[in-house]
């Protein structure tokens, strides 16, 4: 043992019990280890007695207190960078909405609809309005790219707009992983027949469409539907994003 590293972790006592005896045992043996031990033990007290200790107790503390900012920039820096692409999707249905359907607060929307929804469903022989072609490239590209995050990856399968009772309706079809998901864009506020009010989930309403599972919901002077052969919670999931 004659590692110079070695000789001052002995002077300071650093080694184990074994490692100590060799050491002893070598500056007997060694007139030049033995010296050396000299020579790093009175460096280190002079070293000592010519030192002073400075108090940094503040600037410790504004150490930590800045070593703790960046650890929770990092946990945030974590979660958006891992959840953030998932969080497009949660406002799919929205901008969607907000996108194709029309404002307009006229009149004639004063009071709400009480139809029954399978007619708005099944508005498939209705006359179709004109698609603007730009606009139906927007909506395919959103709901490919803004849910690519998802476990399911939804892709949009197609739309097209027609009329109802005077109402203008888009029907948006989505399918993912578990099948198909009909969306329905109403440009009204509507309250479907035979739909009840879900205890769990404050402004939706369940029910059955052609032997499917619905979830609807009415803000301002729109509603939004979702029909698939599916258990409610998860069109409730689809109709909050």
């Amino acid at each position: 043992m004659s590692d110079p590293i070695e000789f001052h972790a002995f002077v300071d006592g650093e080694l184990s019990t074994s490692q100590v005896a060799e050491m002893e045992a070598l500056i007997e043996s060694s007139p030049i280890a033995s010296r050396e031990i000299q020579a790093i033990r009175q460096l280190k007290e002079f070293v000592w007695t010519k030192s002073s200790q400075v108090d940094a107790k503040d600037e410790w503390k504004s150490c930590v207190l800045r070593l703790n900012e960046i650890d929770k920039a990092r946990r945030v820096e974590f979660v958006v960078g891992r959840f953030a692409p998932a969080l497009c999707g949660i406002f799919f249905l929205v901008i969607v909405a907000g996108g194709l359907v029309s404002r307009r607060h006229d009149s004639n929307y004063a009071s709400p609809l009480h139809p029954n929804l399978a007619r708005f469903y099944g508005g498939l022989n209705a006359p179709k309005s004109p698609v603007d072609g730009n606009k139906e490239i927007w909506l395919k590209n959103l709901i490919n790219q803004s849910w690519l995050s998802t476990p399911d990856h939804p892709q949009f399968r197609g739309g097209f707009s027609y009329e109802m009772d005077g109402v203008p309706v888009r029907r948006v079809q989505v399918r993912d992983g578990a099948g198909d998901v009909t969306v329905l864009f109403i440009q009204r506020h509507i309250e479907f027949e035979g739909m009840t009010p879900m205890d769990t989930h404050p402004g939706f309403m369940a029910g059955r469409v052609n032997n499917m599972n619905c979830v609807a919901r009415s803000e301002n002077v729109n509603t939004v539907a979702v029909i698939a052969d599916r258990p409610y919670e998860d069109l409730v999931s689809v109709l909050s994003h």
